[in-house]
């Protein structure tokens, strides 16, 4: 995936990564005997959607204040992301966040002459 994404972007996928793990960690107070979390990633032409399911009730997001050293992950996410948020999907919590990609630059130039070519 590094070969086809900027790497200012796969520096942010990576970043929400660990926050959407860490959140479903931390908040979700999981039973590692019992509980489990699935990351998925779901990568298209024009977008990256990131995504944890976890067993916890869905929970509202607070505003931090400024002296909080923890609880920034999902202020976090939507600074970084384009789109996220957090649903309740049957008996599981589904926290996610999606990332247009740019179009590469060498898919426009070859459109450009191609249709120089035709003319």
């Amino acid at each position: 995936m590094h070969e086809v994404l900027p790497q200012p972007l796969l520096r942010d996928l990576l970043l929400v990564a660990d926050e959407l793990v860490t959140q479903a960690l931390l908040v979700g107070h999981l039973d590692p005997a019992r509980d489990m979390i699935i990351f998925e990633l779901d990568a298209g032409r024009f977008d990256v959607t990131l995504a944890v399911e976890d067993p916890t009730d869905a929970f509202r997001p607070r505003q931090p204040t400024r002296r909080e050293e923890q609880g920034l992950g999902l202020v976090i996410i939507e600074r970084v992301a384009d789109r996220w948020g957090i649903e309740r999907v049957g008996h599981v919590t589904r926290t996610w966040a999606s990332f247009s990609v740019p179009a590469p630059q060498d898919v426009e130039l070859h459109v450009e002459a191609s249709e120089r070519s035709s003319s």
